[in-house]
């Protein structure tokens, strides 16, 4: 193979490492924001039945509202479809999420461990094609 097919290869295997970390910081950050919401159930759970609390409606604004139960999480499972879950239900729906993304990001380290032995490899080659 030529010397300029593997520097095209090298940039290649270079932009995949990219990437990947770009998505390792998106689930990392995706990990923060569910432990979060772990927590908060579990306050929520704390919480009386009428203790006035702040709800997120999006794009940073908020409204105060009464909490009317605090035994019961509305879920947003896909599709815009919400089912009725206990705390309890929603909190082991987070943590399965949580256990999901931790396998996700394993995954994605092996692949760019990969990546960095083929790009070690790719510059190694290139060096002795220049000799």
């Amino acid at each position: 193979m030529s010397i300029e097919k593997k520097k095209a290869e090298l940039l290649t295997h270079k932009e995949q490492m990219r990437l990947i970390n770009n998505e390792l910081s998106v689930i990392d950050q995706e990990i923060i924001t569910l432990k979060t919401i772990k927590n908060s159930l579990e306050e929520i759970e704390k919480l009386e039945e009428g203790t006035e609390i702040l709800s997120q409606i999006g794009g940073g604004l908020y409204i105060k509202t009464k909490l009317k139960k605090n035994d019961e999480i509305l879920i947003n499972v896909g599709s815009n479809i919400i089912v009725v879950k206990s705390v309890q239900e929603a909190r082991e729906f987070i943590e399965k999420q949580i256990r999901e993304l931790n396998d996700l990001l394993v995954r994605l380290e092996m692949e760019l461990q990969r990546q960095a032995i083929k790009v070690k490899d790719l510059q190694e080659e290139i060096e002795k094609l220049k000799k």
